[in-house]
């Protein structure tokens, strides 16, 4: 079983399953501009994490790339929430489409939300971000209950290998619902 939950737990990964899940959303989507601005960003998002990651552990600061130690946490967190305010902010002001900058933006309120509750709980990330995902198929409602399905079951991995307590995994869950409203509210507004 700790197997299974070690395997759900990297496709659950939010570098893993935000990408995929976006990728799939543009899969249809004929404009291939919008395509390749959004692949661009989602490997600057991905490419940033992982090499701030790879050079905190080369250096000796931390343990491992999953920065579970709650120092390594901190600094990731406060990284990754600057990194994304400020792409979101540039993508904003320049000219592009909202679920673009809209999706940023979100994203950088999941990681915030961790940072200003990791007092109270360490939220689930992991969760987070795959209920985030569920959220970008409404109006697929089909789609949206099976990813949604899915964030339980990388709960669960997350539990069964003791990174997370319940409360992390609800927490992260309400967290990854709520960046999702605001994204879907912001595409609707602008």
């Amino acid at each position: 079983m700790e197997r299974f939950a070690q395997i759900v737990s990297i496709i659950g990964h939010p570098l893993v399953i935000l990408p995929v899940c976006v990728f799939l959303k543009l899969l249809p989507n004929d404009d291939l501009a919008a395509r390749s601005d959004v692949i661009a960003v989602i490997a600057v998002v991905c490419l940033a994490t992982l090499s701030f990651s790879w050079w905190q552990v080369r250096r000796g600061a931390w343990v491992d790339l999953d920065a579970s130690v709650p120092s390594e946490r901190k600094m990731l967190v406060t990284a990754v929430v600057i990194g994304l305010l400020c792409l979101a902010i540039v993508l904003f002001l320049g000219d592009t489409p909202s679920f673009l900058w809209a999706g940023v933006a979100s994203a950088a309120l999941i990681v915030l939300a961790a940072a200003l509750l990791a007092r109270w709980c360490k939220l689930s990330l992991h969760t987070a971000f795959a209920v985030y995902a569920a959220m970008i198929f409404v109006p697929n409602i089909v789609l949206v209950l099976g990813l949604l399905g899915v964030a339980m079951l990388i709960g669960w991995s997350r539990l069964i290998l003791e990174r997370h307590g319940l409360t992390d995994i609800v927490v992260g869950y309400c967290t990854g619902l709520g960046a999702g409203i605001v994204y879907l509210m912001a595409r609707a507004l602008f």
